[in-house]
């Protein structure tokens, strides 16, 4: 089977995802739609009945866990009624997430002779439901663990000799265990959502893999374990085609134990960037959530055969700024962690770079007028400190480290927003992040002319202007001291027509060349006043300076064309910088 084709096929994913998660999110769902009818019912259970069952609970906690040969009487019993948890609407959550942890306590121990006999009991659905609640409460201890180092500490990494990440692997053997027994096992795995814990686990990998604790003879049998697990699965001919069309198998190719056999050439790298984005398509939105986050806090594949970590995650970022196809709060986390490698990598960031330059005319000028809207809502914030704290606050001019003053993060606090703010309290006046991103567009620009008219009608040329912006020189109309959370500056559309995210919110329009122009005007007459050159170090003025040259360079450079509309543009910037 041609299965680069076959995992290309989103529309038939689309259609079995809905099908293979059914088990996973029943529960869920049916707690939300009988909320108002079983209220009453869970308060009276939690009044009368909550005593006996946190009583019988320790005493299956009791249980748990033992060996295989264990003599205690009625085993069986047991574990039926531990199964019995997990039925919709029959216990809170918590006492569900009590069962989930024994049970992963008792797999870690490679002893589940009795609860795979349990299993076997159980309907065909409560079976699927129970590995899904297993599995589900198995990732989600990762991924809590990962969270709470990072905001902890602002570590980013982890270890696979911890007991969550010892457990995973357990797991995953259990379910290899499982799938390996009949074709109706297997199909039992694929409906409880085994392809997209794969998922999950692809997104947390680079916290394994790059952890300096862990060299790949500690991380390797976990990434083994993922390729066995799908070729376990592979095994039943007749679920090949639920498989080998699920995205993971598109977007973690390193995850396949035996490489693809294709009845014509292979397909180029571009190709192959071109169905993992679509691929991605089809993914939740929370797995893409995870996915942004892991890239945004510095994690990227270090284990990949082919080493192109850094092209899929340029690939990724481009991708995920498509507001047709993802909702605003995936948008502004793909547009953030752009802003972010800009900053930190600048003229090397040129995998992101070769990924803008892959896409269309008008998503050119989509993508930088997202990078430069976030970019003037950094300058506003600078503004704002040295209006507050004084001229000079915020800077560090050895570069050492960032003066930073604390920032109230809103009431709302979210993923987004307390990333923002932790991104532009470490950049807000560091001369090095302002020359990392005249540097990026400078690089970009030289690539080719069609990226270089993009990025004029993006207003790229309002880094220029920002470079200079401080307490004297405000330029009110590009940095909005009163701009509220949620507005909009008075900008042009960005060339796409009525372009909505698929949401229905706004997306980020490009900075009208009249608003450039007239800043650019009166910063041409400030340049050159004493007064306000006193204003700056002089190193670091001419820094900027000429960096600035080099931005208008590449963008503005005469390069001979004919019906140049760039020359009075051209002598105007010329006349800032002279």
């Amino acid at each position: 089977m041609n299965r680069l084709a076959v995992s290309t096929a989103g529309s038939a994913w689309s259609r079995q995802q809905s099908q293979s998660n059914v088990a996973a999110s029943t529960s869920a769902a049916n707690l939300s739609a009988s909320w108002i009818s079983s209220s009453l019912a869970d308060k009276a259970r939690s009044i009368f009945g909550g005593g006996a069952e946190q009583k019988r609970l320790r005493s299956i906690r009791s249980v748990f866990p033992h060996e295989d040969s264990t003599q205690i009487t009625n085993i069986a019993d047991i574990y039926a009624e531990a199964l019995g948890y997990f039925s919709p609407r029959s216990h809170c959550d918590s006492s569900k997430t009590t069962i989930a942890h024994l049970f992963l306590a008792q797999i870690r121990t490679g002893h589940f002779h009795y609860l795979q006999i349990a299993l076997d009991d159980l309907s065909s659905f409560e079976n699927q439901h129970s590995l899904a609640v297993i599995m589900t409460t198995c990732m989600n201890d990762i991924e809590n663990l990962y969270d709470n180092y990072y905001l902890e500490s602002g570590n980013t990494t982890l270890s696979t000799i911890a007991k969550e990440s010892k457990t995973l692997i357990s797991v995953l053997h259990f379910m290899i265990r499982i799938t390996l027994q009949s074709d109706s096992a297997c199909r039992t795995v694929l409906g409880a959502g085994i392809l997209d814990i794969l998922l999950r686990i692809y997104d947390i990998f680079p916290a394994f893999s790059k952890s300096a604790l862990d060299t790949p003879d500690y991380w390797s049998p976990l990434l083994d374990a993922c390729r066995s697990i799908i070729l376990a699965l592979s095994q039943s001919q007749e679920n090949n085609g639920e498989i080998f069309s699920h995205p993971v198998c598109t977007i973690w190719p390193d995850c396949d134990p035996h490489p693809p056999a294709y009845s014509v050439e292979p397909p180029t790298a571009y190709h192959l960037l071109v169905t993992r984005c679509a691929a991605w398509r089809t993914v939740n939105s929370l797995c893409i959530r995870r996915r942004l986050y892991m890239i945004l806090t510095g994690n990227l594949w270090t284990s990949n055969v082919h080493k192109i970590e850094d092209i899929e995650a340029c690939a990724d970022l481009v991708e995920l700024t498509r507001s047709q196809f993802y909702d605003s709060e995936i948008v502004e986390l793909a547009f953030l962690a752009m802003l972010k490698q800009i900053l930190s990598a600048g003229s090397s960031a040129v995998h992101l770079v070769d990924a803008i330059a892959q896409i269309a005319h008008q998503d050119i000028i989509y993508i930088f007028s997202g990078v430069i809207q976030l970019w003037l809502e950094c300058t506003r914030l600078q503004v704002q400190t040295q209006l507050t704290y004084g001229t000079n606050a915020g800077s560090d001019r050895t570069e050492k480290r960032p003066i930073s003053h604390d920032m109230a993060l809103p009431p709302d606090d979210n993923l987004y927003d307390r990333e923002k703010y932790r991104l532009f309290q470490k950049t807000s006046n560091l001369d090095s992040a302002l020359h990392n991103i005249i540097k990026f567009c400078a690089m970009a620009a030289r690539r080719h002319r069609t990226i270089r008219f993009c990025m004029l009608d993006a207003g790229v040329l309002s880094l220029v202007i920002t470079a200079f912006v401080n307490a004297d020189f405000l330029a009110p109309s590009l940095v909005d001291l009163t701009l509220k959370k949620g507005k909009q500056m008075k900008v042009k559309s960005a060339g796409a027509g009525n372009r909505y995210n698929r949401d229905g919110s706004l997306p980020p329009s490009s900075i009208s060349s009249d608003v450039i122009q007239a800043e650019a005007s009166m910063l041409s007459i400030l340049m050159h006043s004493s007064a306000f050159r006193k204003t700056w170090h002089r190193k670091q003025f001419n820094d900027r300076r000429n960096l600035c040259l080099l931005l208008v360079h590449s963008l503005l450079g005469d390069f001979g064309e004919t019906n140049d509309k760039y020359i009075w543009t051209r002598a105007l910037f010329r006349k800032i910088l002279a």
